[in-house]
This record gives structure tokens, sequence and C-alpha cells, in this order.
């Protein structure tokens, strides 16, 4: 584990988004998630331009039971969590999340600022579920996602992120690798 320190200035934030399907729109006999309301979604409305964002957990829960979710996921396209910047459509993880089932703290680090003025942090969600027994009646489902986020104004942090060789650079070398040393809120460490 890789130990990671954030300066005490560090502002955490935790957005949450609601996704939903309503039952037989737009298919018939499904909970499809693949509409333009589950795409676009904002986490982030404003990237900061002097501000560094380390994404560190997600949570994901819904309005019915785990495992009817489970249940109705198994003969469908399996849903899909997608993080991208605003301005350019940048993925901020190689591949989209699946989210298979409902998850408590799941670590998901990734790293993320933007240089252009207005860019923000959006989210899409697609996948279908079969409308199984048990949610026969049930017109809608919603799923909700969180995040912890940790917002990093620290210049001297930034400033070291972009350009870790330089000589104000917070690193610290793992097996001949650079990577960034980031202090939490009120100063203590955590593993990751």
């Amino acid at each position: 584990m890789i130990t990671i320190s954030l300066p005490k200035s560090t502002r955490f934030l935790q957005p949450v988004i609601r996704f939903s399907a309503t039952f037989n729109a737009p298919t018939l006999g499904k909970y499809n998630f693949g509409i333009p309301a589950n795409t676009g979604a904002v986490l982030i409305d404003t990237l900061g331009l002097s501000s560094i964002y380390l994404i560190d957990n997600i949570n994901v829960g819904g309005t019915i039971d785990e495992g009817e979710y489970l249940f109705s996921v198994a003969n469908n396209p399996f849903p899909l969590l997608r993080l991208r910047t605003r301005i350019d459509n940048q993925a901020v993880y190689a591949y989209p999340l699946p989210i298979l089932n409902y998850i408590d703290n799941q670590p998901t680090l990734a790293w993320i600022a933007s240089t252009k003025g207005g860019d923000g942090l959006l989210a899409d969600f697609t996948g279908v579920l079969d409308q199984t027994p048990a949610l026969v009646g049930v017109p809608k489902i919603s799923i909700a996602v969180s995040f912890n986020v940790y917002q990093i104004t620290d210049s001297a942090f930034v400033k070291s992120f972009f350009m870790p060789d330089s000589e104000t650079a917070i690193a610290m070398q793992t097996g001949g690798v650079s990577v960034p040393s980031v202090v939490f809120a009120g100063g203590t460490n955590r593993q990751l």
C-alpha cells in the first residue's frame, strides 16, 4: 500500500448522484438506465483551475434489495458508470466501472485536474435490469452513487503534482517510481 498525505487545507467533498430507470421505458420488459437523463449528470460543477481532485472511494445503493439487483443484472449488459470531464470528454478511468452489486467504500483512486475554465466532472450510468418476479409492480428503480473526493488547493502540492521533478516536489520514491505524496485533511496519513 502507498501512504498518501494531503495538506491540511484539503477540502472533503461527497457528491451524490441519483440515476433512475422506469419499467418499459424505453425497453419493453426492462428497466433501462441508458436514457439521456442518466448521461452527463454533474458530479462536480466546476473544477478549480488551481486545484487537484483525488477520488478516493465510491458508494452505490438503490431502491431495491441488493439480491434483486444482482438477480436482475444476470442476463443483460452490465450497468456501467463512466466519469468524464465536461469540456474534453476525457475519461477519468480507462474503462467504465461495472456496477454489479451495491458497493460500500470501494477504493477507486483517481487524480483529476483541469487547465480549462468552466470544466466540470460528469457521470454517465448505463445498463439494463430485468423485471424479476420480486420487482413486478415496481415502476421505477433508482441507483444512488456517492464519491469521497478531496479537493487540494495547496500551491506547493499542486506545483509538485504537475512537476514532480521540481525543487518543491512532494514525492516519494517507490521501487524507482516517483509517486506524489499527499497529506489528508487534518494532517493524518491514510493507507490506500
